[in-house]
């Protein structure tokens, strides 16, 4: 089920965690999703506030 339609919000943001196959784990910085229409926009470093 998404639920996002229902879900008042003010920006998307995406999390990015992997591991490797020794198990390693590396986070990467959050990032704010910038989007026009359905085609995929740019993604810049979040904002702060």
């Amino acid at each position: 089920m998404i639920a996002e339609g229902w879900i008042p919000f003010e920006r998307e943001i995406s999390v990015l965690v992997a591991r490797s196959t020794e198990g390693e784990i590396r986070c990467f910085p959050v990032v704010k999703k910038c989007s026009r229409g359905r085609d995929p926009g740019k993604f810049t470093g979040a904002d702060s506030d």
